[in-house]
C-alpha cells in the first residue's frame, strides 16, 4: 500500500517534515495554538496587576503542575502573563500528570516575533512570585532547587545553540543565570535535574526564580517541557530523584473502541466495554522505591451514585522505573451499570494510596495522586477525548477524509459534529462537503463508493477552542448496524482543517481519497474530531420507517416570518439555520397547533427537527422577504 505524504509543520512555521513522497496530495499535521490569555499580549515578561501580585511566599515552594486546568500556570505560585502552556500532551513520560511547555508562541497566541521568521532570542518567561529567603542565611549549601526537563516531547526540537535558562532575582535586582541546558543528542525523556542555591546574593526577602528560553521567535519551535518544580532548604543535593508515587497517565476509558457512543447503542452491545482498566503511574524515587496500593473507583456523574470500588495491594511493584502501568481489575461488567437512562457519564478515578503526608513532606505530593477519566453514553459516537492537539488538512482541491464507525444497533443519523479548529487562512463562509458513505472502496479496483448523502455545507468557525459545529443532515438516514463512513471533501486548493486528539490512537479507522483512491494515512497517530450523532435517546422505536406520512405540516412555506406546525403527535421542535447553528427549540404541550414568529431571522433555508415519540423528520423551511 502506498502511504500518504505527511508533514508536520509549526502552526506558524515554515519548514516541514516529509515521511513519505508517493501521492500528489500531502496531508498535513499542524500543531494548535495553546489557550490564549485576554487582552494579553506578545511579551517576553509577565504582565503586572495580576492576582495575588503583593503575595510573598515562603519555602518550600513546589508546583507539579498536576491542578492547573485551563492551560494557564497558578497565579498563586507564577506571575500571570507567562506564555508556558500547562498540558499533559507535548511531553512524553511526564513525572506527574500535566508539565509546562515552552515555545515561541506569547501569551496571545502569536509568535514573539512573526515579521522575522528566522529570529532568535528570549521566548517564553515563567517567573515565580517573590519569596522570602532570608531565614535561609545560615545554610546556603542545604537550599537546594530540583525539577525535571525535556527537550522536543512533541514538539520540534531546540536547534545546537538554543538554551533553556534557569535564573534567579539578586538583592540588587538583577537576573542573574543560574543554570543553563542544550538539548544534547541523546536527550530524549525528562532528565532529573538538581541545582544546589549556594550564593548569597540571592538571600533576601523578594527573591524569585525564572526559568525561559532562547530561541526561535517566530512560532512553535524549539520546544521544552518543565516538570515537578521544588525549591526547599535542607535538602541533599547528590539525590538524583524525589520521593514521590504520581499518577502520569489518565485511565482508559471504559469502551474498547471509543470515548463516548449512544447509550441506546451501548445497551445493545454491552460487550464493547473494556476487560480491564488501565492507568500509569511513575515511580519517582529510584533508590527507595515503595510498594502500590491504589483504589479504582466507578461513579455515575450525574446521580453522584458509586457504582464500583477496588482496593488493589501490590507489593509486587518495587522495581527502580519511572513508569509503571496499574490496572483495575474488572467490575461485574455489565450488572453494575444503570438501566434505562436517557445519558450516563461514567467516571473512573485512580486514586494511590501512598501515605504520604503534608506534615512530613514539607509539601503537597498528594494533589497528583489522583486522575479521573469519563465515558460518555449519550447519541453520538467518539474517538477523542474532546482536546485537539494537532489541525489535520489537505493541500488539494477535491481530496476527501473519512472516519469508519461500526453501528452497534439501527437507528436515524440526524447530525454531524465536526470541530474545525482556524490554521493560517479564513475559510469561514465558503464550502466544503459533508458526506455519510455505507461503504468506501478501500484499495481501488471497480467497485464503487456506497454513498448515503452528499450536503453542501458553509463552514461556521465555533466561537472557542475545542467547541464542535454541529450540523443537521438535511434528511435523517437509517443507519443499518455495522460500519459506515462519515467524512468531508475540500472544494478549493485552501486547506479545510480538522482537529485531531493526538492522545489516542485510532489511525486505522481513518481513510484519505485523492486521484480517487482510499489509502489509510501513513505514519501519523491519532484520532479524527468529528462524531455522527443520532436522534435522542427518548426516541426507543427502531424499526419504525423515518420516510412513512408525514407527522406535521408547515405553513406558510416560504415565509415572511410567522409559521404554523400542525401535527397530533409532535413532542418537540427544533429549528437549525443551514450551516448548523441552533436557532430554537419547543416542547410541544399541545401538538394540533404550534406556532413560531421567526420574522427576526434574515433571508434564507432553515431545517426544522419534528420530534414525535416514534419518528424524526425533517423539513426545511424557506424565509424571504
Amino acid at each position: 500500500m502506498k502511504n500518504f505524504v505527511v508533514s508536520l509543520c509549526s502552526l506558524w512555521g515554515f519548514i516541514c517534515l516529509f515521511f513519505s513522497n508517493s501521492l500528489f496530495a500531502q496531508l498535513h499535521l499542524t500543531p494548535l495554538p495553546h489557550p490564549t490569555l485576554q487582552n494579553a499580549t506578545a511579551t517576553r515578561t509577565e504582565n503586572s496587576g495580576c492576582p495575588n501580585d503583593t503575595l510573598r511566599l515562603k519555602l518550600p515552594f513546589f508546583d507539579d503542575f498536576s491542578q492547573t486546568k485551563n492551560g494557564i500556570a497558578d497565579t498563586s505560585r507564577w506571575q500571570c502573563g507567562s506564555g508556558v502552556f500547562i498540558n499533559n500532551t507535548m511531553a512524553t513520560r511526564t513525572a506527574s500528570f500535566n508539565m509546562a511547555s515552552f515555545d515561541g508562541i506569547a501569551a496571545n497566541g502569536k509568535p514573539y516575533n512573526f515579521d522575522t521568521p528566522v529570529a532568535v532570542g528570549i521566548t517564553d518567561v515563567l517567573t515565580s512570585k517573590p519569596m522570602d529567603m532570608r531565614n535561609n542565611s545560615g545554610g546556603f549549601p542545604k537550599v537546594v532547587l530540583s525539577f525535571y526537563l525535556q527537550p522536543q516531547g512533541y514538539g520540534e526540537r531546540p536547534d545546537k545553540g538554543d538554551v533553556f535558562q534557569v535564573l534567579g532575582k539578586t538583592v540588587e535586582g538583577r537576573w542573574d543565570i543560574i543554570r543553563q541546558y542544550e538539548a544534547r543528542d541523546d536527550w530524549k525523556e525528562f532528565e532529573y535535574q538538581s541545582i544546589p542555591v549556594i550564593d548569597a546574593k540571592f538571600f533576601h526577602i523578594d527573591f524569585q526564580l525564572r526559568f525561559q528560553i532562547v530561541g526561535r521567535q517566530s512560532g512553535l519551535y524549539d520546544v521544552w517541557n518543565l516538570d515537578y518544580v521544588y525549591l526547599d532548604n535542607n535538602r541533599d543535593a547528590s539525590r538524583t530523584s524525589v520521593i514521590d508515587l504520581t499518577m502520569s497517565i489518565a485511565p482508559d476509558y471504559l469502551l474498547k473502541d471509543y470515548t463516548a457512543m449512544p447509550i441506546t447503542h451501548f445497551y445493545e452491545k454491552t460487550s464493547l466495554l473494556r476487560d480491564t482498566i488501565n492507568a500509569t503511574m511513575n515511580q519517582l524515587d529510584n533508590q527507595n522505591p515503595n510498594p502500590v496500593f491504589y483504589n479504582v473507583i466507578l461513579s455515575d456523574v450525574l446521580t453522584k451514585a458509586k457504582l464500583g470500588n477496588l482496593l488493589v495491594r501490590d507489593s509486587s511493584i518495587l522495581a527502580k522505573t519511572q513508569q509503571i502501568r496499574v490496572q483495575g481489575f474488572p467490575f461485574k461488567f455489565p450488572n453494575i451499570i444503570p438501566k434505562n437512562r436517557t445519558k450516563l457519564y461514567l467516571k473512573t478515578d485512580f486514586q494511590l494510596n501512598t501515605g504520604e503526608k503534608i506534615a512530613t513532606l514539607g509539601i503537597n505530593t498528594l494533589t497528583n495522586d489522583t486522575l479521573s477519566t469519563t465515558t460518555v453514553l449519550d447519541n453520538y459516537y467518539a474517538y477523542d477525548d474532546g482536546s485537539a492537539e494537532y489541525g489535520v488538512s489537505f493541500n488539494q482541491k477535491f481530496g476527501k477524509i473519512a472516519c469508519e464507525f461500526d453501528n452497534a444497533k439501527a437507528d436515524f443519523l440526524t447530525h454531524i459534529d465536526i470541530y474545525f479548529p482556524q490554521l493560517g487562512v479564513n475559510l469561514s463562509r465558503e464550502t466544503y462537503n459533508l458526506y455519510v458513505w455505507q461503504k468506501v472502496n478501500i484499495g481501488g479496483g471497480s467497485n464503487k463508493d456506497s454513498t448515503l448523502l452528499v450536503q453542501n455545507i458553509i463552514l461556521n468557525y465555533s466561537d472557542s477552542l475545542n467547541k464542535y459545529t454541529r450540523i443537521p443532515l438535511n434528511r435523517v438516514i437509517n443507519l443499518k448496524t455495522g460500519k459506515f463512513y462519515i467524512g468531508v471533501e475540500q472544494l478549493s486548493d485552501k486547506n479545510l482543517t480538522l482537529g485531531f486528539d493526538k492522545n489516542i490512537d485510532n489511525t486505522k479507522k481513518i481513510y484519505v481519497n485523492v486521484n480517487n483512491q482510499w489509502l489509510q494515512p501513513q505514519n501519523i497517530s491519532g484520532s479524527l474530531m468529528i462524531r455522527p450523532v443520532f436522534r435522542p435517546a427518548t426516541v426507543t422505536a427502531a424499526d419504525d420507517n423515518i420516510e412513512e406520512e408525514s407527522i406535521a405540516t408547515i405553513y406558510p412555506n416560504p415565509t415572511s416570518g410567522a409559521i404554523t406546525i400542525a401535527g397530533k403527535s409532535i413532542e418537540k421542535i427544533q429549528i437549525y439555520n443551514s450551516v448548523g447553528q441552533f436557532i430554537a427549540e419547543q416542547t410541544v404541550q399541545s401538538p394540533e397547533s404550534v406556532q413560531f414568529e421567526l420574522s427576526h431571522l434574515p433571508t434564507g433555508l432553515y431545517l426544522v427537527y419534528l420530534q414525535s415519540k416514534d419518528k424524526v423528520e425533517v423539513k426545511k423551511l424557506v424565509i424571504n422577504r
